[in-house]
This record gives structure tokens, sequence and C-alpha cells, in this order.
């Protein structure tokens, strides 16, 4: 435990922070608001709340983030009605044939388990390649395990040094000879349906070539800020996205030019629909993402790799080569996030 403000050493603290948020001292004791049972003179910054200690704020953070994403769930559904009910008809009608499904692994190996076990329920016809990016020997005992329970319908190609996101991810697909190609990444649940409705999707409109469970908008640094659905959007994000292999035969899959991670997905988005074609985010809500798992174990290695300059080579390269397109965006992160100092705080936590 980081910290529990029921230890006398806490007293020495003005405030500390938790992962999800700040503890801010207050100067009258009150009892915990989640527990009910300790009294305590640490108050939760974002819920001004009294809490006691770490595990009280985490589960209260977990409580109120459910509550959200129910939330966002019943408005989400209601928004989009109709265009939900037409994607549910691609389902049904799908010729589900062949998917390379490349997964690309860096330790976090609980989440991946979660990964593997929904894939293996919901998903037939399919191929995983697996790239292990120098995981520690849990993972590594994991991965022999699959490679034993799976047999034939799993290939693994381990690298020593973390080569990121983008190199493993071309190499695995010019390996396989499926219909089609899926990128998951390894820190997501599937639910039944989740590729049949991208299948069905890209046949019954031929003229869209890249699909994917949500979809994202750009601003004019082609720094990605907010989310959108159907054909309105600028890039589909690369931790879940289909595309046929013919598709990948005529573009390729991410710019050899671009270093480790960031902007690849935004990229290819572009690069595809500058060529004549249409990309597409489902309103179906059939992949949940737990969101940076991975980049954020990368984060601790520290000297590993610098996520700041990937981050800002690779936006460079996509201004030089799609500026003309983002010049006309409507989107400002910047904005969105209160300001160019904010925006700074973004860019160096990537360091």
């Amino acid at each position: 435990m980081l910290f529990d403000a029921r230890f006398k050493d806490s007293k020495d603290y003005e405030q500390f922070a938790f992962e999800q948020t700040t503890m801010v001292r207050m100067p009258a004791a009150n009892t915990c608001a989640y527990c009910r049972k300790v009294e305590t003179h640490w108050v939760d910054a974002s819920f001004q709340l009294p809490i006691c200690g770490e595990e009280c704020s985490r589960s209260i953070w977990l409580e109120y983030q459910q509550e959200s994403q129910q939330a966002f769930f019943r408005e989400h559904m209601g928004r989009y009605e109709s265009e939900i009910k037409q994607e549910l008809h691609y389902v049904y009608e799908c010729d589900d044939l062949s998917k390379d499904i490349i997964i690309v692994v860096h330790d976090q190996l609980d989440y991946l388990r979660v990964t593997i076990n929904s894939l293996v329920a919901h998903t037939k016809n399919y191929h995983i390649y697996l790239w292990d990016n120098a995981s520690q020997e849990p993972t590594q005992n994991y991965i022999k395990e699959l490679s034993y329970q799976l047999g034939d319908k799993i290939t693994v190609m381990r690298s020593d040094v973390n080569l990121g996101f983008i190199q493993p991810n071309n190499e695995l697909a010019s390996w396989g000879s499926g219909d089609y190609i899926i990128l998951l990444n390894s820190d997501v649940k599937v639910f039944g349906g989740w590729d049949t409705s991208m299948l069905g999707y890209l046949q019954a409109n031929p003229d869209t070539k890249l699909v994917g469970h949500m979809g994202g908008l750009l601003d004019a640094d082609g720094i990605g800020g907010r989310i959108g659905y159907g054909e309105d959007i600028d890039y589909v994000p690369g931790w879940c996205l289909c595309l046929a292999r013919e598709t990948y035969d005529q573009f390729g899959l991410f710019n050899k030019d671009l270093k480790f991670a960031y902007a690849e997905d935004s990229e290819l988005s572009l690069r595809i629909q500058m060529g004549g074609y249409k990309i597409y985010a489902l309103h179906l809500m059939l992949v949940h993402h737990f969101e940076n798992k991975t980049i954020g174990e990368v984060r601790k290695e520290k000297g590993e790799v610098s996520l700041r300059e990937s981050f800002q080579y690779n936006h460079d390269i996509l201004r030089t080569l799609w500026g003309e397109y983002l010049q006309k965006r409507r989107v400002d992160v910047r904005e969105r996030l209160q300001g160019e100092e904010a925006f700074n705080e973004l860019v160096e936590q990537l360091s």
C-alpha cells in the first residue's frame, strides 16, 4: 500500500497522490465516506469526500467509473439506435471468412489473459499472430502455455528488446494469408459479434476499406482528441481495426518511417482515405479497451525508449504527409485541455 492515513507517519504530508486522485489534508477529522468506519484527516480532492486510505479511494473511484460507463452506454444506445440495428444486421449477414488476428504483447499478463480468453470464446475461423516484446518470465510462460493449448491456431514471435507497436505489427501482417487482418491490443475484452460486425460492414460497403469499434478526430497538429463514430472520423485507432488482405496488399499497414508508437493508425487511415476510400467506426460496443495499459508499462521502464521523442517525431511526419488535410480540421485538442499549458503537460507525461 502506498499510503494509508491511519498510519502515524501520514501526518507529515500535506497531500498525497494516488493513481486516480490527490488526497489533501483537512483540519478536522471526519469519518471515511466509503467504509464509514475510520476517522481521517484526508479528503479526496476530486470528490471532496473524506477517505481514509488507498483501498477506499480505489473502491469509490471504481464505483464512479462503473456508474459513468453505464450512463454512457445508455446514452450511446439511445442516440445511435438506428445505426446499431443496421450494424447488427451486418453481423447476421456476414460471411465469416478467415482472419489473421495480430496481437503485440509487452507484459500486463492479467489483461492479456482477459484478451485471449474472450477472443477464443467469441471468435471462429481465426489464426493468432502474437509478438512478445521482451516480456518478463510470467508472461513468457503464459505464452508458452497458449502455444500448447491453441496448437496450429497461434504463431508466436519473441524479441529480446521492446520494438514497440509499429514494426511487430508490420512483420506479422506479412506472415498471414487470411482473408482479413485484425489488429487487437493485448488490453481489451471482446464480446460476441466483435469480429463479424467488422467483416460484415466491409462486405456490405465495398467503398469502405478500414473499420473498427471506435473512431477518432484529429486537430490541425494531427493529434487525436475526441471520439467519433460512423464515417465522420479521421482515423480508426490501432487497438482494434480490421481490413481485408486485398486492402493490405494495396496500401500496406503502418508507415515504416515512424518510430515505436503513436500516429501510425492515423497515418494509415489518412492514406486509405486519400486513396479514394472510406473508413468507418462502428456504433456497436463489442470491444472494451482498458486503455493504455501496455504503454503505461513502457513508461515505467526508464531508459528503454523515449515516448516523447516518438510522439513528436511521428506527428511531425504525419503533418508533413497530410498537412493540407489536417489544416481543415475543426478540432482543437489544446482548447479541450484548457490551454497551451495543459497541452504541454500532456506531452511532458509521455517522457
